[in-house]
């Protein structure tokens, strides 16, 4: 018994030391404005909340942190014809080498210079 109870301060311990890391580390996130904004900034359409709810748990899907939201906000916050105008520059955008090329060079083991991963159109 007295084995299993200096067992259990250990692991209380434990658990008090790894709480307080988690505390600093979430202070650092927040200090660079990483962590993910709570459920209810994020729009969705409530017959979807369990499938959102699932994709949660199981960690396929996160909440987007602030930097992520605020490049959506600067995007919403455009006028309709600039962002037609960036998706149609988007749209035309030909990449060279392809990057299925890329891809399969990487696996074989070539790695290209800056200079050859895109071309401007």
């Amino acid at each position: 018994m007295t084995t299993q109870l200096s067992d259990v301060a250990k692991l209380q311990m434990r658990v008090t030391a790894l709480e307080q890391k988690v505390e600093v580390l979430e202070a650092e996130l927040a200090q660079r404005g990483m962590l993910p904004q709570p459920a209810a900034t994020i729009k969705r359409h409530p017959t979807n909340e369990p499938l959102w709810a699932e994709l949660l748990a199981r960690g396929i899907i996160r909440l987007p942190i602030p930097a992520e939201l605020a490049i959506a906000a600067e995007w919403q916050a455009l006028p309709e014809v600039e962002k037609e105008a960036t998706r149609k520059k988007l749209r035309e955008l030909k990449l060279t080498p392809s990057l299925s090329e890329i891809i399969r060079n990487m696996r074989a083991g070539w790695y290209p210079d800056e200079s050859e991963w895109a071309v401007q159109p």
